[in-house]
C-alpha cells in the first residue's frame, strides 16, 4: 500500500510510469492500480470480492500478503484461483513469497491447473541488494556521486537503515513531512523505487519476448493467428474452471481438519467459494465498485484522490451516522482517524476500512443487493447464482475493538437480528477469515426477491451498540 510514503511514491506508481510509454509506443493503455490495504488478509473477503475490488478487465495481478497471510498459504491459493477466473484472463506475481515453501508450492499448483505464475527468487533479491554500494563505506566525495535513489540505500549492510544517513533518507521530504506510518517495517521511497523499476523490466523483457514471439510465428495472417491464440486461451480458461481440486479447497475453512466438515461446513460449499459465480457489496476503499459508482448506484465517481477532494460518494462519517436519522436504510459509513486520512495537496494512503453501519437508535435498517448499478456492471444472472449469503465484519486495529462493537457472536445470541427477505438468520457459520455464511431453519440457501435481489434486513438489539458490515457476498 505504500503506507509512509505519498501515494506516488509505491512501487505500483513507479512501474506505472516505467511502462506507460512502453505499451503505449505498441498502442496500448498501461494502467498500473495500487489497491493494497493495510492490514488485509488476501482472503476469504478480498478473493470473494475480487473483482468489485481489483475490476473485470485485470491482466496481471500480484500477491503481496506476505505479512497478513502469515504461513496460511491455503488463502493464497483461493486468493490466485479467485485471480484466474477474473474476465481479463490475467496472470499472477508472487511478490515476496520470502522463499517459504507452502507458498512457491501453491503458486506452482495454481499454473499447474493453467494460471500463468511468476515470483521473485529471494536468492536473486539478496545478490542485487548485495551489489548495492553501501553508503556507510563512502566519504562524502563518493556519496555526493552516487545516483539519489542510490545513494544512503544500504548502510552498515542494512537496507534503508543504519548510520550515517539510510535511516534519516528513507522516506522522501518536502510535501507532507509529516504524514503517518513512517515505521520502520514499511519500505521506504527508495525500496519502493527498486520493487517497480525491477517489476517494470521484468514485464519489458517478457513484452519484447511476446513481440518477438508474434514476429516468428509460423502464422502470419493476423486474423487467422488471433483466432488461433483466443482457441488456446479459451482451452486454458477451460482448463481451470474444470480442474479438480483433491484436499486444496477445504484447508480454507479454519477448523483445520477434514472430518469437521461433514457435520459443519460442506466440502461442496468450500469448492463453491473457488468456482462459483458471486458478487460482492463492499465498503472496502480502495476498490472499483466505489470509484465507478456501482456500490452506491449514483453516478459520482471519481478515483484516487487526496483526503476532502474525493468525487466518488465517500459515505458519510460514523459521528454524523449516530446523531442523524438512518430513515430505514443501513448506510454507507467512515470513521475519521488522522493516521488514515490526513489533509496533503497531493493523495498519501487512500486506504480505507468503511463500512455499512447501524446503531441501536436505528432499529430496522434495510441494505438491498446488488442494486441495478452492480447488475449491469457484473453482468448479474440470477440463474447463475446459489442464493448463499455471506457476511464479512469490520475487523477491529489490532483486535482492540470499542464497547459496543458487536461480533458475529452477538448474531447468534440475539443482540443482532437479521432477515434476509423476511426470513430470519438463525444460524452463522464461521467458516475463518472472517467469512461467515448465513443460515435460516431450512439450510444454508436463500431465495431471491421478485425483483431478484437480497433484502438484508438488520436490527441491533443490545442496547448502546451497533454493527458494522465490511463486505456482504452473494454466491
Amino acid at each position: 500500500a505504500g503506507h509512509g510514503n505519498l501515494f506516488n511514491e509505491s512501487y505500483t506508481a513507479f512501474l506505472e510510469r516505467d511502462m506507460k510509454p512502453l505499451f503505449a509506443s505498441i498502442g496500448v493503455e498501461f494502467e498500473g492500480r495500487n489497491f493494497a490495504m493495510g492490514g488485509t488478509r488476501s482472503g476469504l473477503e478480498i478473493a470473494m470480492c475480487f473483482e468489485q475490488v481489483f475490476g473485470t478487465e485485470v491482466d496481471f495481478f500480484a500477491w503481496d500478503y506476505g505479512m497478513t497471510d502469515g504461513r496460511k498459504d491455503s488463502l493464497l491459493f483461493h486468493y490466485g484461483y479467485r485471480g484466474a477466473l477474473n474476465p481479463g484472463r490475467p496472470a499472477m506475481l508472487g511478490v515476496w513469497t520470502n522463499g517459504w515453501r507452502g507458498r512457491d508450492e501453491r503458486l506452482a499448483d495454481l499454473e499447474q491447473l493453467g494460471l500463468p505464475t511468476f515470483h521473485r527468487p529471494t536468492k536473486s533479491i539478496d545478490a542485487m541488494n548485495a551489489a548495492f554500494p553501501d553508503s556507510g563505506e563512502m566519504t562524502t566525495a563518493q556519496l555526493d556521486a552516487l545516483p539519489d535513489y542510490v545513494r544512503n540505500f544500504k548502510c552498515q549492510g542494512q537496507i534503508e537503515k543504519g548510520d550515517p544517513h539510510c535511516g534519516d533518507d528513507k522516506y522522501s521530504k518536502g510535501i507532507c513531512d509529516n504524514r503517518a506510518s513512517k515505521a520502520g517495517w514499511h519500505p521506504g521511497i527508495k525500496q519502493h523505487g527498486v520493487d517497480g523499476h525491477m517489476l517494470a523490466m521484468f514485464l519489458s523483457d517478457s513484452l519484447i519476448k511476446a513481440l518477438q514471439g508474434l514476429v516468428d510465428h509460423s502464422n502470419q495472417d493476423a486474423e487467422s493467428l488471433l483466432k488461433e491464440l483466443k482457441a488456446e486461451e479459451d482451452e486454458l480458461m477451460e482448463r481451470i474452471r474444470n480442474c479438480q481440486f483433491g484436499d486444496q479447497a477445504w484447508k480454507i475453512y479454519d477448523g483445520g481438519r477434514k472430518g469437521d466438515l461433514d457435520s459443519e461446513v460442506p466440502v461442496d460449499l468450500l469448492k463453491l467459494f473457488y468456482k462459483g459465480k458471486s458478487i460482492c457489496h463492499t465498503g472496502r476503499f480502495p476498490a472499483i465498485t466505489r470509484f465507478m459508482g456501482y456500490l452506491t448506484n449514483t453516478e459520482k465517481v471519481g478515483g484516487i484522490a487526496p483526503y476532502q477532494s474525493e468525487q466518488y460518494d465517500t459515505g458519510i462519517e460514523k459521528s454524523e451516522a449516530d446523531r442523524t436519522d438512518a430513515n430505514g436504510q443501513m448506510r454507507l459509513v467512515w470513521e475519521f482517524n488522522p493516521k488514515d486520512r490526513q489533509v496533503c495537496e497531493v493523495p498519501l494512503r487512500p486506504d480505507y476500512k468503511d463500512f455499512f453501519y447501524t446503531h441501536h437508535k436505528d432499529g430496522m435498517v434495510k441494505l438491498n443487493f446488488p442494486n441495478e448499478k452492480e447488475k449491469a456492471a457484473y453482468k448479474y444472472i440470477q440463474s447463475e447464482m446459489k442464493g448463499i449469503v455471506i457476511l464479512y465484519l469490520n475487523e477491529c486495529d489490532w483486535g482492540k475493538c470499542k464497547p459496543g462493537d458487536l461480533k458475529h457472536e452477538d448474531i447468534e445470541s440475539g443482540n443482532v437480528k437479521i432477515k434476509i427477505n423476511g426470513v430470519d438468520v438463525t444460524k452463522v457459520d464461521n467458516i475463518g477469515s472472517g467469512c461467515l455464511v448465513l443460515k435460516h431453519n431450512g439450510g444454508v440457501h436463500w431465495e431471491p426477491s421478485l425483483n431478484d435481489d437480497y433484502e438484508i434486513a438488520v436490527q441491533v438489539v443490545a442496547p448502546d451498540s451497533y454493527l458494522r458490515i465490511s463486505s456482504v457476498v452473494i454466491y
